[in-house]
């Protein structure tokens, strides 16, 4: 007899919750669904980018290894002071340039790549002669580096 009442219960309380779950659903659909608002943003304009640009070439490139910063801990870090030429023999300007600074090891191991934006802007048939660009945190064992032109943007540079 407690058997039936617990089970007897447990159908009523099952029941009330089945009755109040369809309630609700029919209450959620009569409420009118409301119109979400629409927000129109306008994009800023942006220059277009050439990754490794045949017109861009560097003609004398110098890397000097110094030593002169230190870490957190203390311990000396290699800097890089590079200087090099830049010759442009498109049509077109480019500016905001990103130099890959590529560091060797003595092996001649690649120990890893760095990037530094440099900006600048290159007229068509202009040599442009960047100097005293400084690239803390080489990686420990760098022997020699290289330079190279990894991205620029397409046009003169924008006022800013």
């Amino acid at each position: 007899m407690f058997r039936k009442s617990v089970f007897l219960g447990m159908m009523v309380l099952l029941g009330a919750v089945l009755v109040s779950l369809v309630i609700s659903g029919r209450k959620e659909e009569q409420r009118k669904a409301t119109v979400p608002t629409e927000i129109v943003k306008t994009a800023k304009a942006t220059a277009t980018r050439s990754m490794a640009p045949e017109d861009l070439d560097v003609g004398e490139s110098k890397v000097q290894l110094t030593a002169a910063s230190r870490n957190q801990s203390g311990a000396a870090e290699p800097r890089a002071l590079c200087q090099l030429v830049i010759r442009n023999r498109g049509r077109i300007a480019y500016h905001d340039l990103a130099l890959k600074l590529q560091c060797l090891g003595s092996s001649g191991k690649q120990l890893g790549q760095l990037t530094q934006l440099v900006p600048e802007t290159v007229q068509p048939g202009q040599v442009l002669t960047i100097s005293d660009v400084m690239i803390d945190k080489l990686p420990a064992g760098t022997a020699r580096c290289t330079l190279s032109v990894l991205y620029a943007n397409l046009g003169p540079a924008p006022a800013r």
